[in-house]
């Protein structure tokens, strides 16, 4: 009886091993963890890669996007300026349609461009609305409707693009789950969150034209941004005119 008792055990045992060992990944969540949130952001610098440089899109990139104690905007294909600091305020709810980019002073991207004058480092506003996208120059309150809409982030786009975990690690002291999508425009997308139910945003980065471009999540608030945020400005109503 001793004898069958331990092979049984021992069978159950391999059992249970077989059952963990088949245990799937967990799924990709949605963009910041659902689709009403807001967010302070910051871009991280990353080192500039020679084109002939292979970058990994696992170890290696992860490596070349460690943030340092200040960090710059590198991606001058984004940017305005050579190297500025990068710092935004980010409102999202997919619910109403909506996402609004608040880019501060020395900051901008190449949406606030779109409109061929924008004062480099001028503090811009890009308001994504029902597939329209509207630029706002605050200093001079001006604002115009882009002929090229860049938008909004879709909630679903990493489930939509066959994201692949990517494991764990500890990103700005939290310890994360990692996905990686590759392919399409940019060749490669990446997106850690939190292990904790509510999937909280941590970091995104991807390889824009060759170089890498990184988010960095400081702040969150899981409540629905104020519905004002989203009200496309009354001297919004021509579209820009680039020079």
């Amino acid at each position: 009886m001793q004898a069958a008792g331990f092979v049984l055990t021992l069978v159950l045992s391999k059992v249970f091993l077989t059952v963990s060992t088949l245990q799937s990944d967990p799924e990709a969540p949605l963009w910041g963890g659902g689709q009403q949130w807001s967010s302070k952001v910051r871009c991280a610098s990353v080192p500039i890669c020679p084109v002939a440089q292979p970058i990994s899109p696992f170890s290696t990139l992860s490596t070349l996007l460690t943030p340092p104690s200040l960090p710059r905007f590198t991606d001058v294909f984004d940017s305005p300026l050579p190297d500025p600091t990068w710092e935004m305020e980010y409102f999202y709810d997919e619910v109403n349609e909506s996402e609004l980019y608040r880019h501060g002073d020395n900051n901008g991207d190449m949406v606030c461009l779109q409109t061929g004058h924008y004062p480099a480092g001028e503090p811009c506003n890009v308001l994504n609305v029902g597939g329209s996208t509207y630029i706002t120059h605050v200093a001079s309150n001006t604002c115009c409707r882009s002929l090229h809409p860049s938008g909004m982030i879709k909630s679903d786009w990493m489930i939509n693009s066959n994201a692949t975990y990517n494991g764990t690690d500890t990103i700005n002291g939290v310890l994360v789950d990692q996905w990686v999508c590759i392919g399409g425009v940019n060749g490669e997308n990446n997106y850690a969150a939190t292990q904790t139910e509510d999937r909280r945003p941590v970091a995104f980065w991807e390889l824009k034209k060759g170089m890498p471009k990184r988010w960095d999540f400081i702040t969150y608030d899981a409540a629905p941004p104020d519905p004002d945020l989203f009200t496309i400005p009354e001297n919004c109503k021509k579209f820009c005119t680039p020079n």
